[in-house]
């Protein structure tokens, strides 16, 4: 399922046309401004009584003087102060990414949510499904009601979702039916194994290869490809405008054997080092480390002033018989909940999908637009860590965590 979506990653890249560089997103000063959008919060509020002098911004820890302020409702300035020119570039490139195996019936308020409450003229609004992107141009809605719009996309979704995952389901059911054998809780896997239900050790010797065997198929599938988010950050980061990403992910499970019968299978084939070496695969397997590095995804996304939103889809797992299911997010929701703080946006955990869109929504129509430029001009391509701090105590404040001076 990840190693198809993050192709679309690419198919979608290769519908954007280049723009600006990720420095300066939504702005068009000199190259040597850097732009930052803030979010500043009291209790979940938005609040907007701030002016150029309630902030500072250091730059790797160096004080440096705002050039200029915008408060900024949906793409419209609001207020300014300072002393830039020229306006600010605030259309809005709007993605919506969907990462699930099973379609969520929550999901149609979402959708119903963004075609009539949310979508602004001069948007770009792209919809990425398990299959492939959708690009909605501006002429879409001049043709169409909001609510037709919406209830088609839903349709695709819908499909896209259980089409587009099937691959998933399948190696999933099949973990399943394999653990239930391998354990002596089932004997009728369907394959080309014959089994003999009275023999334990003889299912386990049989069968063991062929569960690491649709293991690794599953771990492919579900693969985070760090070079393919590097590409899309970089993608995104010549568009002008604000760019804001919505990753919805839905919570999986990987089907175990469970530590007793893993045991017992190591004590059983003490004299059959073939066994006992497939268990030792298995154990390393079950406690592997994250499979990419969070820490280089999160610079990308802030240098490209992506505000990025992840939406983290709780379910439950359907227990059986004979069979554990073991979460297998850690690594995707740790890294992920870093590269939304690293970027200004949120992470929402919860059983509530639409809470949590509107929340991530309100978090991009509402903020502070600050310009400077910096002290100190190396140009060596480093990362310049940017820290955005207020006067008034209390108060939080988000943004995006610096950016590659090039």
């Amino acid at each position: 399922m990840k190693l198809k979506v993050f192709f679309i990653f690419l198919a979608c890249a290769a519908l954007l046309t280049p723009g600006l560089s990720g420095k300066n997103g939504g702005v068009m000063p000199p190259s040597s401004t850097v732009d930052i959008p803030v979010r500043v919060t009291l209790a979940g509020r938005f609040v907007d009584r701030l002016t150029l002098s309630d902030f500072q911004v250091t730059e790797d820890g160096v004080p440096q003087d705002i050039d200029t302020m915008y408060l900024v409702r949906q793409n419209q300035v609001e207020r300014k102060d300072g002393t830039a020119a020229i306006p600010p570039r605030l259309s809005r490139n709007l993605f919506l990414l969907f990462q699930m195996a099973d379609y969520d019936a929550t999901i149609a308020e979402a959708i119903s949510y963004l075609f009539e409450q949310v979508y602004l003229p001069g948007d770009s609004l792209t919809i990425m499904t398990p299959q492939k992107p959708y690009l909605l141009s501006p002429d879409a809605f001049r043709k169409k009601p909001r609510e037709t719009l919406a209830k088609e996309m839903l349709h695709l979704l819908r499909k896209d979702i259980q089409n587009g995952s099937g691959d998933y389901r399948n190696l999933v059911r099949d973990l399943q039916r394999l653990v239930k054998s391998i354990s002596g809780s089932e004997f009728d896997f369907k394959g080309d194994v014959d089994l003999d239900s009275s023999s334990f050790q003889s299912s386990a010797e049989l069968l063991l290869p062929r569960y690491k065997s649709v293991l690794a198929k599953l771990e492919e599938i579900r693969f985070v490809d760090e070079k393919k988010f590097l590409n899309f950050a970089r993608v995104l980061g010549r568009q002008e405008g604000q760019n804001a990403v919505f990753f919805f992910y839905q919570r999986e499970y990987r089907p175990e054997l469970s530590p007793g019968i893993l045991n017992k299978l190591l004590d059983e084939n003490q004299d059959k080092p073939n066994v006992l070496g497939d268990l030792q695969e298995l154990f390393m397997f079950y406690n592997r480390p994250s499979t990419f590095n969070a820490r280089n995804i999160e610079k990308a996304f802030a240098d490209s002033s992506i505000n990025f939103n992840f939406l983290f889809m709780d379910r439950q797992a359907k227990y059986d018989f004979g069979i554990v299911m073991r979460e297998q997010s850690e690594d995707v929701f740790m890294g992920f909940t870093e590269i939304a703080r690293a970027s200004g946006g949120i992470m929402d955990n919860s059983q509530n999908t639409v809470s949590g869109f509107k929340k991530a929504i309100e978090n991009l129509e509402r903020y502070y637009l600050l310009l400077y430029t910096p002290r100190s001009l190396r140009r060596d391509g480093a990362f310049r860590n940017i820290k955005v701090t207020v006067k008034e105590a209390g108060l939080k404040v988000a943004h995006r965590s610096g950016y590659f001076e090039r």
